[in-house]
């Protein structure tokens, strides 16, 4: 059961061609962004989130990148 809590460091899903890594430098939980340097075909987008919304999924999306990304991907149906 516990497993899933063990840390396995950071690895790249093999199904995904290109991994679009948002982070904020404010978000605790993006501690170890950015994804590059250890990561194979992965796009870093850092996001100016505000403190008192580091992890907020809204913010993220609302980021004129990651809404550009999002709609590519969408459009080429993946």
């Amino acid at each position: 059961m516990y497993k899933r809590l063990l840390a396995r460091g950071a690895v790249r899903p093999g199904q995904v061609d290109v991994w679009l890594n948002a982070w904020a430098a404010a978000d605790a939980v993006a501690i170890g962004c950015p994804l590059g340097d250890t990561w194979d075909r992965v796009r870093d987008v850092l996001c100016a989130n505000p403190k008192d919304r580091a992890h907020d999924i809204a913010q993220y999306l609302s980021h004129a990148t990651v809404a550009a990304e999002i709609g590519r991907a969408r459009s080429a149906g993946g």
